[in-house]
């Protein structure tokens, strides 16, 4: 993997250990407020990515949790981006909803969302180029690092 221009946690930090971990690597850090923290963050961030606006949101509130069509028309609309990060449920994935890129990288410890199973670690690298984002998710399964890459075409 790349050195990434921006490191970007969609939630659920859980302690200010991790989030001074993720600032002492020497990137921007971009991270929202989750339900689990009690941590002073913000509930939503914007950012652009190869002139692409990208919008990070937990996921708190969203009925059920990681609802396509709230996240692309409610969060999405009201942040006025084109790609939106969201965590809340921990289950990785990354697809096209509306219009929208939905973006959920999973979790780097393998927490379940909303449940105490433990899953698979993962964590997504995203890069925009040329109107295509490219969206690899990294999972640790069982020690071995394995990859699912795919890309989508923004309108």
């Amino acid at each position: 993997a790349a050195e990434a221009e921006t490191l970007v946690h969609a939630g659920d930090l859980t302690s200010r250990r991790v989030l001074k971990d993720l600032q002492s690597r020497g990137n921007e850090v971009l991270a929202v407020k989750g339900n689990c923290d009690s941590l002073e963050l913000p509930t939503s961030e914007t950012f652009t990515l190869s002139e692409t606006d990208v919008g990070v949101y937990h996921g708190t509130g969203i009925q059920p949790r990681g609802n396509p069509d709230a996240l692309s028309k409610s969060i999405a609309e009201k942040l006025e981006v084109d790609a939106l990060i969201h965590g809340h449920t921990h289950q990785r994935m990354a697809r096209m909803h509306e219009g929208v890129l939905l973006v959920n990288p999973g979790s780097c410890t393998g927490v379940g969302g909303g449940t105490a199973e433990k899953g698979t670690p993962s964590m997504a690298e995203m890069k925009i180029e040329d109107g295509a984002a490219e969206v690899n998710h990294l999972m640790l399964n069982e020690g071995e690092l394995q990859t699912r890459e795919r890309t989508f075409e923004l309108q």
